[in-house]
């Protein structure tokens, strides 16, 4: 697990145990990645950890993405740029990516 920069990944009742809420909280959100050097990265909306800098465990930030009918294991081990996210989201969802202005402008590639 540590290649893709995480120590420890939390989903479910065991998500729900880290944040300190019940399982049927609705802030409990559906995966919690927990960097190599403790930083909490979540898709929750408020911020419960610090991140940030100039560091490389701060440019280098794991990120998971799934989706029904998703292959197991997909890994992308080549650079990722963030800007990718959004047009990679897009065209899982059946979005055409090149709707975005950015996409069109700088000609970003979805991830796979």
């Amino acid at each position: 697990m540590t290649s893709a920069g995480l120590s420890q990944i939390y989903a479910g009742p065991a998500a729900a145990q880290l944040i300190g809420v019940s399982q049927i909280d609705p802030r409990v959100p559906d995966v919690i990645g927990i960097a190599q050097y403790g930083v909490v990265y979540t898709s929750h909306k408020a911020k419960i950890a610090e991140h940030g800098g100039d560091h490389n465990e701060d440019r280098n930030v794991p990120i998971l993405i799934t989706w029904p009918g998703a292959k197991p294991g997909l890994n992308v081990t080549t650079p990722v740029e963030t800007t990718q996210i959004a047009p990679t989201i897009l065209e899982l969802l059946g979005l055409s990516p090149s709707e975005l202005q950015a996409v069109q402008i700088e000609g970003t590639q979805p991830l796979f």
